[in-house]
């Protein structure tokens, strides 16, 4: 359990960086988050960049955006593997978007491979 705790809470650490890099729309930074593998229903993420870039761009005029109701599930079989699900709402909004995002452990960083709505 220990070692979870200490997993988890590098992940988060993580996940807030992330949060902050989408927030601040520190586009470079954000796509460091991002795995070159990354794929969303046949899109690349070249292809997926502009809506990422369009995300960032509403976040940082709003002041970043908050995580609401974060649920990590994470797992191992031939990679480390974390699911996670938010409500990513934008700093004064009451509403928001529900997103999943799939990271897996790429040469000791987590990166997102798949990131959509559930």
């Amino acid at each position: 359990p220990q070692a979870m705790d200490q997993e988890r809470r590098r992940f988060e650490t993580t996940l807030q960086a992330w949060r902050s890099a989408k927030g601040q729309g520190d586009l470079p930074q954000l796509r460091s988050f991002y795995s070159s593998r990354f794929q969303n229903q046949g899109r690349n993420l070249s292809q997926w960049w502009s809506k990422v870039e369009g995300e960032a761009r509403v976040a940082s005029s709003a002041g970043g955006v908050e995580l609401k109701d974060l649920s990590l599930l994470q797992w191992r079989d031939s990679q480390d593997t974390m699911v996670v699900t938010f409500g990513e709402v934008a700093l004064g909004q009451t509403r928001g978007s529900t997103k999943r995002q799939y990271w897996a452990r790429e040469n000791d960083q987590w990166k997102i491979f798949f990131e959509g709505t559930p």
